[in-house]
């Protein structure tokens, strides 16, 4: 998996921070961290119930994973019910009527279909268990997001000659936050969330939170569209701005 590749690299190896920094993914799956340095040097790869739970924590982390894409919404459903633990594996099996328990991990791995009566055990099981917004660690994300913390200082007195390599890392990390920030943000603007709920947030959050983002980022979207070609930033340089106008 390049996913597993990319995420993997992002760690540190080789220091005491390595063991720390390969907790959240351990804790999530149920194993040693061991497991997941041998996924790093190649000597083993991860399978089983084990990679299910695996392509939903890459999920968490921001990264498109074509294998869950390729599953039913509601079989989906069931598969990050049973990742993160709200379900037992072995219990829904049973429940579902799977002869064999690892039947249904090749259900999950789209390798085998799900036939109508056990989707609708699934519809059951799924209305049964509504998934809640979940909390999640990126590690990735956060390093990235510290390394732009550092950079913050250096805004526009010091950038440094590398400044390609600063804006790609500092885009990954974007785009994993914004990963794990969309879904909550979804949430809460949908009607589980009363206008009360939401101006308490806004409260809460500040201004600098809501507002001033909302506006960063409204200016970030337009140097990014800038970026995508040359015509591009041709035609954005010559829009008058608001303030022009």
């Amino acid at each position: 998996m390049d996913c597993l590749k990319h995420y993997l690299e992002q760690l540190p190896w080789g220091d005491q921070s390595s063991t720390e920094a390969r907790k959240p993914m351990a804790d999530f799956l149920g194993i040693n961290s061991d497991s997941i340095r041998r996924w790093f040097t190649g000597d083993t790869q991860p399978k089983g119930l084990v990679l299910v739970k695996l392509r939903y924590f890459l999920e968490d982390q921001g990264y498109r994973i074509e294998e869950l894409e390729g599953l039913q919404p509601l079989a989906r459903q069931l598969g990050r019910l049973i990742s993160n633990g709200v379900i037992s594996y072995e219990e829904t099996a049973k429940e579902l009527g799977f002869t064999e328990v690892s039947d249904i991990l090749r259900a999950l791995h789209a390798k085998a279909p799900f036939s109508s009566k056990q989707m609708a055990g699934i519809a059951r099981i799924c209305a049964e268990h509504p998934l809640e917004v979940q909390e999640t660690t990126s590690a990735p994300a956060i390093a990235l997001l510290s390394r732009a913390v550092a950079l913050q200082g250096q805004a526009r007195s010091a950038i440094r000659d590398r400044v390609e390599e600063d804006i790609i890392h500092l885009l990954d990390g974007l785009n994993g936050l914004c990963a794990v920030l969309e879904p909550r943000l979804e949430h809460m603007l949908s009607d589980g969330f009363t206008p009360e709920q939401r101006q308490a947030f806004r409260e809460k959050a500040g201004r600098h939170r809501v507002f001033d983002m909302a506006n960063r980022f409204y200016r970030l979207n337009k140097q990014l569209n800038a970026l995508c070609s040359e015509k591009a930033r041709e035609i954005t340089s010559t829009t008058p701005t608001q303030n022009q106008r």
